[in-house]
């Protein structure tokens, strides 16, 4: 789309047309529906990370579980704020989302420039995201300038809940972590170590396994 288009269909938006604006992580989207310069509705979907999730997922998503919740009403602009929207993977998402719900106007940009608008709006400061995954970067007030990668939870991710994750269960699987812990954690989520080791490595998306055991850590903030 080139840059005329754009421009036109940014100026044919009327405050009364309905505004998706999303906010998405590797483990969940959250979708906000606006009308009339107001949050009207809450919508929720899976995370829709292109490095993780294959096209077809974020297809689905799209088409059988977003689509149905918005009913029959036209969705006129789509600004979409996600966890993996990087550069190479911009033009992904956003076709994607054009194909499904063909708005007039689908902006995507990565979930740090969308935390960075709504915590700074046009005032320069730094941000940071911290949930499955983390990250930071310093905003001028137009975009980010200066950033420190995400990484993954294997390369990066620090403080994050997946790395937090990963780091608890390699000392756990390394008999590193007191007897009652241990216990306690492998009969709340009724896991072997031999389940732990096939959900982190054979099945998919382990870094929302791990991300999943941050309330569990939390219990025992001060004994881990």
């Amino acid at each position: 789309m080139d840059c005329e288009h754009w421009t036109r269909a940014y100026y044919s938006i009327k405050i009364n047309d309905m505004i998706l604006v999303a906010d998405s992580g590797s483990t969940k989207t959250n979708w906000g529906i606006i009308e009339n310069n107001r949050l009207i509705q809450s919508l929720n979907t899976k995370g829709m990370n292109p490095y993780f999730q294959p096209e077809s997922e974020i297809q689905n998503e799209l088409s059988n579980i977003l689509l149905p919740q918005l009913g029959n009403k036209p969705v006129k602009a789509v600004y979409f704020y996600g966890a993996g929207c990087t550069i190479e993977k911009i033009d992904l998402v956003r076709k994607k989302i054009e194909c499904c719900l063909s708005a007039e106007l689908v902006e995507v940009n990565s979930d740090l420039l969308g935390a960075a608008r709504c915590l700074c709006g046009h005032e320069a400061g730094i941000v940071g995201i911290l949930g499955t995954g983390s990250n930071s970067g310093f905003y001028d007030g137009k975009t980010i300038v200066k950033n420190v990668p995400a990484l993954g939870f294997v390369l990066g991710n620090e403080g994050a809940g997946d790395s937090l994750g990963r780091r608890f269960v390699s000392n756990l699987l390394k008999d590193m972590i007191n007897d009652e812990i241990k216990k306690s954690f492998l009969s709340k989520y009724n896991l072997t170590i031999g389940e732990i080791i096939e959900r982190v490595y054979k099945q998919p998306f382990p870094n929302r396994f791990l991300a999943s055991l941050a309330p569990f850590l939390y219990e025992y903030l001060y004994v881990i």
